[in-house]
């Protein structure tokens, strides 16, 4: 069934193509509901997605928001350049001629242009409203225990057998008993030698567990025994640790404007788009 939308008549065909559009991802993320209810759903939402955007194009052309011809050549070159040819892009877009994918392809421009112009005029942020989501959301800035590390490795590869790997890291742990540069012994004995077998800051997560469980109990100046890991053998040694903490605000106020920008902007789009629907005449045809 089409729609009349302002005077404007739609197709059941532009509705069921924009259902289809949605189809792959649709499936996909409600594959467990079952088949009739997923269907009528999909329909719906294809449904709303032509009211809102007919509405939004209705719009655009209210305002006289204009597409240059670059503008609308770029675009279309992207399309044709992610499809399989000139027809596949018109059964894809839904269009019978060069013509219609121009048209369809210029209201769409003229259409995420007005979308620009509704978030430009989002509502900016205040420093009260940075900071009361900061405080408001504290353990989402914990920064977690990390320490600063570095490690000899040799890997157990044919035609090199365990031990002798073995024998290997404990002339390697040998030499640094007897004081000489972690740094040094790496480039001499490591498989890893880069930057004297630096793994810089770590936390928690970021390595096996095996050497998670030896490395994050050392205290920095110290360093491990020979022991194995499903990558081989290791010795390590920590040079700092950092407890758990929440970043100051100062470390994360760019992200927070970013992200509440974001929202206002998000926000301001949809009620944008209720108050058209609120205003608009909509009807089955």
């Amino acid at each position: 069934m089409g729609l009349v939308i302002n005077g404007e008549s739609i197709k059941d065909s532009v509705i069921q193509q924009d259902a289809e559009n949605l189809r792959p991802d649709y499936t996909k993320a409600f594959e467990e509901m079952e088949e009739e209810a997923r269907e009528k759903q999909l329909i719906e939402w294809a449904r709303e997605n032509v009211i809102e955007r007919t509405l939004l194009q209705q719009e655009a052309n209210r305002r006289n928001i204009e597409v240059t011809s670059d503008e609308l050549n770029a675009a279309i070159k992207q399309m044709k350049d992610t499809c399989d040819g000139p027809e596949a892009l018109l059964a894809q877009m839904g269009c019978e001629s060069e013509a219609e994918l121009e048209a369809l392809t210029e209201s769409s421009l003229r259409t995420q242009k007005l979308a620009e112009q509704i978030r430009t005029d989002s509502p900016g942020l205040s420093e009260d409203q940075i900071k009361d989501y900061y405080q408001e959301h504290a353990e989402e800035f914990t920064i977690p225990e990390h320490i600063v590390c570095a490690h000899i490795v040799k890997h157990i590869q044919y035609p090199t057998t365990e031990a002798q790997v073995m024998e290997s890291m404990q002339k390697a742990k040998a030499e640094l008993d007897k004081g000489r540069p972690f740094a040094m012994v790496a480039e001499d004995y490591s498989d890893c030698p880069e930057n004297g077998g630096s793994l810089g800051a770590i936390a928690k997560g970021q390595m096996v567990e095996e050497f998670e469980d030896i490395a994050f109990n050392l205290h920095p100046g110290e360093t491990s025994q020979v022991f194995k890991t499903r990558f081989g053998y290791h010795i390590c040694t920590v040079t700092d640790r950092n407890p758990a903490r929440i970043a100051e605000l100062k470390e994360v106020k760019e992200h927070i404007e970013k992200l509440l920008k974001d929202q206002a902007e998000t926000d301001s789009f949809y009620a944008f788009i209720d108050d058209l629907k609120s205003k608009a005449t909509i009807e089955e045809a």
